[in-house]
This record gives C-alpha cells, sequence and structure tokens, in this order.
C-alpha cells in the first residue's frame, strides 16, 4: 500500500463526509433513493464525526470500518431492519452508528492478537481513504488485487460499488 500513498492531499471535512457518505451508500443503502434534505442531513451527522478527531485519515477509515462491520452484520443477521441513514447515523439512536462503536473495539482488540483477523476490512478502508484522496487506476487496482488475495470478494464488491457511486455521484474533487 505504501506504493500508492505518494502525494496524498488529505480532503477537507466536506469533502470526506461526502466520500464516507458514498461508502456507507453502497454498504447498506445501495439501491434506496434519499431525498437531498436526507442527505443533508446524514452528512451533518457524519461531519459531526470527522470534527471530533484530529486525524481525519484515522477518522475516516473508522467511519469505513464500522459501516463495513454492519455491512456485515446486516448480511448475517436478515431479521435486522435499517432505518433511514439519518436515522442510523444519529447519535441517539443506540441501534444504529452509535452501537457499531462495540463491535469495532472488539474487532481492534481481535487484531492486535491476531492482524490476520478480518484483514480485509482494514485493507479496504484504506484502499478507500486512498482512492477518495487521489481516485487511480493505481489505486484501484492495488486494492483489487490484495482484497483477491484475501479471497474477500464481498469486499471488492463493495470497494467496486463504491467507486461507481463515487463517479456517479461526485465525480470530480
Amino acid at each position: 500500500m505504501e506504493q500508492v500513498q505518494h502525494n496524498l492531499q488529505t480532503l477537507s471535512t466536506a469533502q470526506l463526509t461526502h466520500a464516507a457518505w458514498q461508502f456507507a451508500y453502497a454498504a447498506l443503502w445501495q439501491e434506496e433513493h434519499f431525498s437531498a434534505k436526507e442527505i443533508q442531513r446524514v452528512q451533518q451527522q457524519i461531519a459531526g464525526f470527522f470534527s471530533c478527531d484530529v486525524d481525519p485519515k484515522a477518522a475516516f477509515t473508522t467511519v469505513c470500518e464500522r459501516v463495513i462491520l454492519a455491512n456485515r452484520l446486516l448480511a448475517t443477521e436478515t431479521s435486522r431492519y435499517l432505518p433511514h441513514p439519518s436515522t442510523w447515523f444519529n447519535t441517539g439512536f443506540r441501534a444504529g452508528f452509535p452501537a457499531t462503536a462495540q463491535q469495532h473495539e472488539q474487532w481492534l482488540h481481535l487484531r492486535k492478537s491476531n492482524p490476520d483477523y478480518n484483514q480485509g476490512i482494514n485493507t479496504l478502508a484504506n484502499y478507500y481513504w486512498l482512492y477518495s484522496n487521489r481516485p487511480s487506476n493505481k489505486v484501484f487496482t492495488a486494492c483489487r488485487k490484495k482484497l483477491l488475495q484475501l479471497k474477500e470478494y464481498g469486499l471488492l464488491q463493495l470497494f467496486y460499488y463504491s467507486v461507481i457511486y463515487s463517479q456517479m455521484l461526485h465525480p470530480k474533487h
């Protein structure tokens, strides 16, 4: 991954927020349609998360990792209901994004003792950070290669959706 990290410029909070929303949309609501007002509300909530952290990359990858963990939970527990994004990201909605904090902490703890544990989650979050900062074939190909190597086909599909939505919803930085 170091080979594709050179010359990165950190995105503004608005750009990070937009990229994080695109990722969450691709992972959790990919075929849903939301009003501009709903999207604005959820982006304000995501921006609030970024304003609490001094390290933009750490905040961004944490959001992505937590969204991936939620995606996996929804895939295995099909009886779970996913509300609108502004409800799910609301800090007062305990069953939404705030609930992923504990799951994320457990995942981080397991990764400390076994760095290979669910390595694809961290890989995708980091490569999406890179892609969001500097979209390129080089980053795209490196992520694809690594996720294929890890046999993380579902995460690869999520990366594809995220890239597609980044082009459709926000074609230029």
